[in-house]
């Protein structure tokens, strides 16, 4: 491990200087083993994760860290804290979408890091796709507006969800129809 650091100065004098350690070797090997690519999951289903690390002499590594990202279009949230320590465990019962456009643009993302002796570090990610479904939502007479999980919709329409997600609808009276029954 080496300490390396960076001085400048300008034409006044002025300096300022920055340090950063550097770890010289071979970073191990990530390798996720679970969920397995190409995988998909529903709401509530629970993900295993397993997975390997290697160092640069074909040694397993016992040192996994675990990080579950919920992505949403342009950001994500934390689902499984960075830098949970283990292998081969359940990963909490799989999230709901966050809005009905979420349904659409939203995956987790699952995230390795493997760390040896020698203090090197490497990490690798999957992308966990939701199963989706198709919906449909329509009214007698069509061309009423319904709310589904916080969304105006004008029926007829065809949305999309995920598998076991527990859509949210609800309906007002639009004089002079009168909800009556489901």
């Amino acid at each position: 491990e080496y300490l390396i650091t960076l001085t400048v100065e300008d034409a006044k004098g002025l300096k300022d200087s920055d340090s950063v350690k550097v770890k010289i070797g071979v970073p191990p090997t990530a390798i996720i083993i679970s969920p397995e690519k190409g995988s998909t999951f529903s709401v509530e289903q629970k993900l295993e994760l397993s997975g390997i690390g290697i160092d640069s002499e074909g040694n397993e590594e016992t040192q996994l860290f675990w990080e579950a990202r919920q992505h949403h279009a342009d950001h994500w949230h934390p689902f499984l804290s960075p830098g949970t320590k283990g292998n081969n465990f359940m990963l909490f019962p799989a999230p709901e979408p966050e809005d009905l456009l979420a349904a659409t643009n939203s995956y987790l993302e699952i995230r390795l890091t493997v760390l040896d002796k020698d203090g090197l570090s490497a990490t690798t990610s999957r992308n966990v796709m939701p199963e989706v479904v198709t919906v449909e939502v329509d009214s007698d007479p069509q061309g009423m507006k319904v709310v589904l999980d916080a969304s105006e919709v004008i029926t007829p329409a065809i949305i999309t969800s995920w598998k076991n997600h527990n859509l949210l609808l609800d309906v007002e009276d639009h004089f002079p129809f009168i909800f009556e029954q489901w």
